[in-house]
């Protein structure tokens, strides 16, 4: 994989794409989890010979952008417009839990964009009202304690 770099009105975008120079091939784009980076599925690319232009950024607070205050509609923002682009077209959406938690409400904003979503380990949210509430409070402390502590610690 080849690292990038993208400086758009949103903000600067890096990860990694393959290949080098992209092929007429089907595009993806691929979101990694909470604490991931990009680089995250590079172990993918062997089985990704029929992949035209495979694109994965570090979201924002990951990978190189470790710190980011960033809000959801931001991540979204920016996600439309590194991926308008990146890739020019509709693409296939890949997203790994927190990836594909954003990947599932990215492809709803902006369906023309999204050929297929594949998610992995990523669900619609947690329906029962105490359940949510429960894994909010537990996100927060768990959100506070690595703000003070550091991703790396984590």
């Amino acid at each position: 994989m080849t690292p990038f770099e993208l400086k758009l009105t949103t903000g600067r975008w890096s990860g990694a794409q393959f290949p080098e120079e992209p092929t007429t091939g089907p595009a993806l784009m691929a979101l990694h989890g909470f604490s991931g980076a990009g680089l995250d599925f590079e172990s993918l690319i062997p089985e990704l010979r029929e992949i035209g232009h495979f694109v994965a950024p570090d979201l924002p607070g990951h990978g190189t952008h470790l710190s980011s205050s960033a809000s959801a509609d931001d991540w979204m923002s920016g996600l439309h417009d590194f991926a308008s682009e990146a890739f020019r077209r509709p693409f296939l959406l890949l997203g790994y839990s927190m990836g594909g938690r954003l990947a599932l409400h990215f492809a709803l904003r902006y369906p023309h964009l999204v050929d297929g979503l594949i998610l992995v380990g990523t669900t619609a949210g947690i329906e029962d009202g105490s359940e949510r509430e429960a894994r909010q409070e537990s996100d927060e402390t768990l959100a506070a304690w690595i703000e003070s502590n550091g991703v790396q610690a984590f």
